[in-house]
């Protein structure tokens, strides 16, 4: 799949107990200590923090809840750098932990050392990280960091081949980190159009309605691997651009692709837009059989008459909030529900969705 650069930029944040700053690129900037515009005189040996931020949520259709046609980023996936012979360029990263925010490493054999493993790419997960806040996009952010020795820029001209300028009189060289973003939007009726299907204009106030031979999506993705857009960090003591070498392998060869068209199904609901935001947690676990269903919402909802459905309109528990606007009840998984991790479970008042969350 090829999905749209339309919206979402990363932001690759460094930063070290020297409060040395770094360099900025055309989607990505570089912090340090809330600096940018320097590169990394780094010394080998000092130990720095090199955190990705994502800035605006994965590009989708446009709708009336959501004219920016922005949503909720739930995963990042940060590939470490390597060279032409798949050797990596720098030392093992370890994961600094946050709160908010699963980090997996995902490791391969030293290209160098068959006995050993180095750390490929990590997988951050298991958070929402919102692409409108309160109306207002791209006003969200979050770091996923990891801790790491950079080396010095003698040692990464020694141990490389450059791609591009000439290595004996480089001041900087430029290390890319290929990312993807990913946003799971299950149930919110996010299409992407067929070959075929007219686009909306781009000054529509939405996007179209999808059709049959369009796709309906549960993830969006934007690649963050391309030239122009893959998050990177300059070492060395200059980051002009004339004294920047990059390294063969490591640096992005393939544009971006053509910006894909979106289309929108009025029966998704999504949750980030939805009257009751937040007010519903469901859990699937599987082994057990079991969905855990919580609704929190507040008293001036008590009383209230609700149904929990899937996305098909299968009723999975009903019942009224007590005086506080609560419900808690563990459900055992009927066959017919069809459930998933990731499929969308959504709360009714009536016969208007208020809150969804994904299973």
């Amino acid at each position: 799949m090829k999905r749209s650069i339309r919206l979402t930029c990363a932001i690759a944040l460094i930063g070290s107990v020297l409060g040395i700053a770094n360099a900025a690129s055309a989607h990505v900037s570089v912090y340090v200590a809330g600096m940018t515009g320097i590169a990394i005189n780094a010394d080998g040996a000092t130990t720095y923090e090199v955190a990705f931020a994502p800035g605006h949520g994965c590009a989708g259709p446009r709708t009336t809840e959501n004219p920016s046609g922005a949503y909720t980023t739930t995963r990042l996936v940060v590939n470490m750098p390597r060279n032409a012979v798949g050797q990596f360029i720098l030392s093992d990263p370890k994961v600094l932990n946050g709160q908010g925010y699963t980090a997996k490493i995902n490791r391969v054999v030293d290209p160098t050392n068959a006995a050993a493993f180095r750390v490929d790419s990590i997988e951050y997960s298991n958070f929402a990280l919102p692409a409108v806040n309160n109306g207002w996009a791209a006003k969200d952010s979050q770091f996923f960091s990891i801790l790491v020795k950079l080396p010095t820029l003698a040692a990464v001209k020694s141990a490389n081949t450059a791609s591009s300028g000439t290595s004996g009189t480089a001041t900087g060289a430029k290390i890319y980190f290929p990312t993807m973003q990913y946003c799971d939007v299950a149930g919110q009726g996010v299409g992407v159009q067929a070959a075929g299907s007219v686009p909306a204009a781009a000054t529509s106030a939405s996007d179209a309605k999808c059709t049959a031979n369009d796709q309906i999506e549960e993830v969006l993705f934007d690649d963050w691997t391309t030239k122009g857009n893959t998050p990177s960090l300059v070492i060395g003591t200059s980051n002009a651009a004339a004294n920047v070498i990059e390294i063969l392998g490591n640096a992005p060869t393939v544009s971006a692709a053509t910006a894909e068209t979106y289309c929108y199904d009025p029966t998704g609901v999504n949750p980030a837009t939805a009257r009751l935001q937040g007010a519903l947690t469901a859990t699937l676990r599987p082994h057990a059989k079991k969905l855990d269903v919580v609704i929190d919402a507040s008293p001036i909802n008590a009383g209230a008459a609700f149904t929990v459905q899937n996305s098909s309109g299968k009723i999975i528990a009903s019942g009224k909030l007590n005086a506080s606007g609560e419900f808690g009840k563990s459900v055992t998984v009927n066959k017919a529900w069809k459930l998933h991790a990731g499929s969308q479970i959504r709360l009714y008042f009536g016969k208007n969705a208020v809150a969804a969350d994904l299973a």
